[in-house]
């Protein structure tokens, strides 16, 4: 990482994908207190993964528990998802797009140890801890795709079966 500029902003119209992180929001010396302002509005695009990839380690900084940092994240009426590193490689982008579209139909009961709402006031958006239990979540996510969508139950299936023999 030369450029630290590059890791805090990114925008393409072409793509009608943006992400700003301000850096004046990054650290308050008053607080002591990490706290950053970002957003992101995408559309299905191969870029998406790749950039959550490489933002990934400033993303890393997040804190849910910072109730100043909810209140700025709430102010900015953000929509999106942050993945840990793992995930972002476990998953593609349209097994992405349907948690995101689909998470709050899932049983949280038996999903609170490994995601859960990053925010809550109608704010779409999870954090994913995978470690080893990519297997019990992709066996949810199967049974829940099942009836509703052909291609993306295959995929998880096939996963699911890699993850299963492993």
């Amino acid at each position: 990482m030369n450029s630290l500029t590059e890791m805090f902003s990114y925008s393409s119209k072409a793509n009608n994908l943006n992400l700003v992180i301000n850096p004046e929001f990054f650290y308050k010396k008053k607080s002591k207190k990490r706290v950053f302002d970002f957003y992101f509005n995408y559309i299905n695009d191969s870029s998406f993964l790749p950039l959550l990839i490489k933002m990934y380690p400033l993303l890393n900084f997040l804190d849910c528990r910072d109730r100043q940092l909810n209140n700025l994240i709430n102010s900015q009426n953000i929509k999106g998802l942050i993945f840990n590193l793992e995930m972002a490689q476990d998953f593609d982008l349209e097994t992405v797009i349907f948690v995101r579209k689909n998470f709050d139909k899932l049983m949280l009961s038996d999903l609170d140890t490994m995601a859960y709402p990053l925010f809550k006031n109608g704010i779409d958006g999870i954090i994913t801890d995978f470690s080893s239990r990519n297997y019990n979540l992709l066996s949810k996510l199967k049974n829940s795709v099942i009836n509703s969508d052909s291609m993306l139950a295959k995929s998880l299936q096939l996963k699911y079966n890699v993850l299963k023999k492993s």
